[in-house]
């Protein structure tokens, strides 16, 4: 019977201390608007090579370095610029075997307009649009995850490579 009691008042516990003010807080635009300084870069994902029946997957991780990078949001109109760059440190491992290499990146983000819908952040510059998810934002850090996934075929060689890649950035606020 102590086991019974015990367990109803661990439930009742759980659920009245799960209130509202627990639930992640949607970024708004107003918390957007600021210079922000890249702090973090971490990259990972998979690119398979697929030719004349044979595929091979290779898988990569990233992380940030020579980071001098800012990017700033302003409203009326919702314009952004990006300035500066950074270098990915790529680690590609393929049946078994790593390499490093150093991929140098002279920006992340399009220049153009911007729109947060949700969590979403849609930057489009000369009709092309790029798509993030605002998981973190607070007075003083923003964090952006991009998800990438592109499929290049070509036809006269016969070969197809899909590349997943999942990238993200870590930011403190420069200004308000």
């Amino acid at each position: 019977m102590k086991i019974t009691k015990l367990f109803a008042l661990s439930i009742a516990v759980l659920l009245f201390s799960c209130g509202e003010d627990d639930e992640p807080k949607l970024p708004t635009v107003e918390g957007m608007v600021a210079t922000w300084n890249v702090t973090n870069i971490d990259y990972s994902g998979t690119t398979t090579t697929s030719y004349a029946g044979q595929t091979a997957t290779a898988n990569f991780t990233g992380v940030g370095k020579d980071m001098d990078y800012t990017i700033t949001f302003s409203t009326s109109p919702n314009t952004v610029v990006s300035e500066g760059g950074y270098t990915i440190e790529l680690t590609t491992t393929v049946a078994g075997q790593s390499t490093t290499e150093d991929y140098e990146f002279d920006e992340a983000f399009m220049d153009g307009t911007w729109e947060l819908n949700g969590k979403t952040l849609t930057i489009t510059s000369d009709g092309e649009s790029q798509e993030g998810t605002v998981t973190k934002q607070t007075d003083d850090v923003l964090h952006v995850t991009v998800n990438v996934d592109e499929t290049t075929t070509d036809t006269d060689f016969g070969y197809t490579i899909r590349t997943k890649v999942k990238a993200v950035y870590k930011f403190e606020k420069i200004n308000p």
